[in-house]
């Protein structure tokens, strides 16, 4: 049995992590998990939050927007729709995304649907970028 996790983190317009991990934490849809060596297998959707990968050279944090995890003989793979790294946030922008999210009218169940998911990963960055200032 291998002693650490491998971890696979893919973005549409990229792959942020893939390596060896003792730990990662990710926003699941229900609620917030970890992930420890010989967790049993499972599939969950993601939501907007932080994903924290601890390895041996320390955490690495990582902004998702919702997701999916695969955790399946000590292999985790996350596929998510956007992800951006703690440096890359741009309050004023967020700032700026959240206030035309809300004002934002719709018309249908599927666009509201969108602009919560918008104003929740909006949310997330802004809360994010707050706390690291």
């Amino acid at each position: 049995m291998r002693e650490n996790l491998h971890i696979t983190l893919i973005a549409p317009d990229r792959k942020l992590y893939e390596g060896e991990a003792i730990t990662v934490s990710l926003p699941g849809a229900k609620a917030g998990f970890s992930v420890l060596t010989g967790h049993a297998p499972l599939v969950s959707l993601l939501e907007p939050g932080v994903v924290e990968v601890q390895n041996n050279e320390g955490k690495k944090t990582y902004i998702i927007d919702s997701g999916f995890a695969e955790v399946k003989q000590n292999n985790v793979t996350i596929l998510v729709d956007g992800a951006i790294l703690p440096e890359e946030i741009d309050l004023e922008k967020e700032q700026s995304e959240l206030e035309e999210n809300i004002k934002l009218i719709t018309t249908s169940e599927d666009e509201r649907s969108a602009k919560e998911m918008r104003i929740q990963k909006n949310r997330v960055r802004i809360r994010f970028a707050s706390n690291k200032s």
